[in-house]
């Protein structure tokens, strides 16, 4: 998972990839990007200490702190990312 995180910190993103129409509420491809790294995230504080997944979690962390301010968080994404974040900060203090 380490390799496949984007380089702002998430994973998954909001690129229509085909077969599927857009979400009609503006901003939902976001949300959903939201849950899938707060998803990996929760996978990564279970994956052990290695400096390769501290580095990754503290960046998915990043990003999910940066997606709260902006307003990415509704809908599940909300919950998850918030969840993850309270984790990480438990997890990785300071």
């Amino acid at each position: 998972m380490c390799k496949t995180q984007n380089g702002d910190g998430s994973w998954g993103s909001p690129r229509w990839t085909g077969g599927v129409d857009q979400d009609p509420v503006p901003g939902a491809p976001h949300s959903f990007g939201v849950a899938t790294t707060a998803l990996c995230l929760e996978a990564m504080l279970d994956a052990g200490d290695t400096p390769e997944v501290i580095i990754a979690a503290k960046r998915a962390e990043a990003y999910l702190s940066f997606a709260q301010v902006a307003g990415y968080f509704f809908y599940f994404g909300h919950y998850y990312g918030a969840l993850e974040n309270l984790r990480t900060d438990i997890r990785f203090p300071g």
